[in-house]
């Protein structure tokens, strides 16, 4: 009987070893994920529209048609933020001005952009912030590849900080 007890006891401490070296690998390697709760929709129509709760806009210019619908599905958005992009000399994409900053969107409060949607060198960027600390970001620009401008499943990265609040469950 005592033997058995040893075992069980050398079975726990190999399974307890191997979750704390597992957790340790997931805080050093892996810094993005990829999740479907937040929804993007170019030019949405009224049936989409009409999926939100409620929704504000924000219009560039007044005779635009092109919109863009920014919905989050099952995460409360702590903060979303419209930027304007410029070219660097070295032909990169970098962060210009803030132009409109949104907080606390809850599930199905929506925003809709009335912005001009650009080809070759896109002028506007959208980045948000979930719980965890996670942070999207997506630029606002046609898809020259298929022509699929909506966007279900977003890439989120997440820092140091943001793997251990994760792990101990702090919002």
């Amino acid at each position: 009987m005592e033997t058995f007890l040893q075992v069980i006891d050398w079975i726990l401490r190999i399974t307890g070893l191997a979750s704390i070296i597992i957790i340790l690998i997931n805080l050093f390697i892996k810094d993005c994920e990829y999740i479907d709760n937040v929804k993007i929709i170019a030019n949405p129509t009224e049936e989409e529209l009409n999926k939100c709760k409620n929704y504000e806009e924000y219009s560039e210019y007044e005779k635009s048609h092109e919109n863009t619908l920014f919905l989050p599905l099952s995460c409360n958005v702590k903060v979303l933020k419209l930027y304007s992009l410029k070219l660097t000399e070295e032909g990169k994409l970098k962060k210009d001005v803030l132009i409109k900053k949104y907080k606390r969107l809850e599930p199905y409060h929506g925003v809709v952009f009335n912005i001009m949607r650009t080809c070759a060198a896109p002028r506007y960027s959208l980045e948000w912030k979930i719980d965890y600390g996670y942070k999207g970001k997506e630029i606002v620009q046609y898809n020259g590849f298929n022509g699929n401008d909506d966007k279900e499943i977003v890439k989120y990265h997440y820092g140091f900080i943001s793997k251990i609040r994760k792990i101990l469950m702090i919002k």
